[in-house]
């Protein structure tokens, strides 16, 4: 896998420091030349590769620099990171489980997950005790959405957290040092294979 020069990681640090029109307008050209080229040039070759691991097709989604501040009290109207995701291509009218990707000034993180349970919302709870058996240690976990379970609901206490999810994602960070430019890391994605393959067994109904 290609590495992500320091530039890159100079340039996102300089656009969170001068989050402002201005700014970006006047170094729109090199953002798009070496940031996000050399990017989506990156986010292909995983794209390859988790289509070769997983033996279906997958397709790239990237999130926009632009943030929507129609709803939000911060009005810095960019994104100081570039992300997107990787995820098959036929994953059902609510989507499967995915890959994410974003390239944040100190550090690349990367991690699968889903976002909305939905459908699989009963097939997870059903089987919750299995996902320590495929998470990957050293990891963060995404927190439980529900403050309390759903009445009518009784678990046992180790089980409790996932039956107060509505999602679940893990992430892994690979920080980077200043001056230093990175690469995600092939071994570190394939740490996360497992997880995806089990949310993907999930039934829906």
């Amino acid at each position: 896998m290609r590495a992500l020069s320091a530039e890159i990681f100079r340039l996102l640090g300089e656009l969170r420091e001068n989050n402002n029109r201005d700014w970006y307008q006047s170094n729109k050209a090199l953002i798009e030349s070496t940031v996000l080229g050399p990017t989506r040039e990156v986010a292909g070759e995983l794209r390859e590769w988790l289509s070769d691991r997983m033996g279906v097709a997958m397709g790239i989604k990237f999130f926009k620099m632009h943030r929507d501040l129609r709803f939000s009290k911060d009005k810095t109207p960019y994104n100081p990171y570039v992300r997107f995701s990787i995820g098959e291509e036929a994953g059902g009218p609510e989507g499967g489980p995915g890959f994410y990707f974003s390239v944040e000034p100190e550090m690349l993180i990367m991690g699968t997950g889903i976002f909305e349970l939905g459908t699989r919302l009963a097939s997870f709870r059903e089987r919750s005790g299995e996902l320590g058996a495929v998470l990957p240690p050293d990891v963060r976990i995404s927190e439980p959405e529900l403050k309390r379970l759903p009445a009518g609901l009784n678990v046992e206490a180790s089980r409790e957290a996932d039956y107060r999810r509505k999602s679940l994602t893990v992430w892994l960070d690979q920080p980077n040092a200043s001056g230093v430019g990175g690469r995600f890391g092939l071994a570190e994605l394939e740490r996360l294979v497992p997880v995806w393959l089990w949310i993907r067994s999930l039934t829906e109904s």
